[in-house]
């Protein structure tokens, strides 16, 4: 299908991931607020009304993530598909040399669901964080580090991304405590 049309859709990306698709459907807008796509208005809302939707039922533990059928729809053109993944390829080696199946403990069902509550509660700080251009960027790389976790069932990188939560809350804290 991705080949007829010449783009690739999130329905597309869930299908080849299949009842695994959770990690890849955080990932993806993970890496989209990391990208400069989130300095363009509404794009950070979007990705955190995605990401909420992804983690809601993560969290409330269903097997499959339903998608509405626009965003199932929603695609890229395969020509940018192509430039990512070739600017991506290089980074996934990277990142495959260091991240595994590691404490398979910390990537259980109770751990998944904490994931998803962080990630649900990083989803809803994204249209907010609009205000400034690239703020966003910062609850990107915890959703792209838990979507990683949790797509390779890494529980130290899910560790990681607790952490990276703990650490943005006490300092947003600190900077709105004075």
């Amino acid at each position: 299908e991705a080949e007829a049309s010449g783009s690739m859709s999130f329905g597309q990306v869930q299908d080849l991931a299949g009842r695994r698709s959770y990690g890849p459907l955080l990932l993806l807008p993970g890496l989209v607020a990391l990208s400069p796509l989130s300095g363009i208005p509404t794009v950070p809302s979007i990705i955190g009304a995605i990401v909420a939707l992804v983690s809601a039922q993560l969290l409330a533990g269903r097997s499959r993530v339903w998608l509405p059928r626009r965003l199932r729809e929603a695609s890229l053109d395969k020509d940018k598909v192509s430039r990512g993944m070739r600017f991506a390829r290089p980074v996934a080696r990277a990142v495959d040399r260091v991240v595994r199946r590691r404490l398979p403990v910390l990537t259980g069902a109770l751990s998944l669901r904490i994931a998803a509550a962080a990630c649900l509660l990083v989803g809803a700080t994204m249209p907010p964080l609009e205000i400034l251009p690239f703020l966003a960027t910062s609850a990107g790389v915890v959703i792209a580090l838990y979507g990683l976790a949790i797509t390779v069932h890494d529980g130290i990188l899910i560790v990681a991304a607790h952490a990276l939560v703990l650490g943005l809350a006490l300092w947003g804290m600190s900077v709105v405590g004075g």
